[in-house]
């Protein structure tokens, strides 16, 4: 366990997000199984609920936020997973 652990989930046509937000919010940070987890949502359109939700969930769970839960507009075709050469598509700051 010498360095961080991070487990990273791609919740592939997300929707809102609700499912991959509820990941999150379900497994806090646990060391020294692991230090963070984090989702990336991907979809072809960030919808506006997105963010009301996940301020919402943060507010019971603090640990869902920004930087646990980042939403990238994509459509599959053009996504490609963290570790493959980087990501395609634009991770939004919503």
């Amino acid at each position: 366990y010498g360095s961080k652990q991070e487990i990273v989930v791609h919740d592939l046509c997300s929707g809102h997000g609700l499912t991959g937000m509820l990941f999150v919010a379900c497994n806090p940070p646990r060391p020294p199984l692991f230090e963070s987890l984090r989702t990336i949502l991907v979809d072809h359109k960030e919808p506006r609920s997105h963010s009301v939700l996940r301020d919402c969930i943060s507010e019971i769970c603090p640990w869902v936020s920004k930087d646990t839960v980042q939403f990238m507009e994509s459509s599959l075709q053009e996504y490609k997973l963290e570790g493959d050469n980087g990501t395609k598509g634009n991770i939004s700051d919503s």
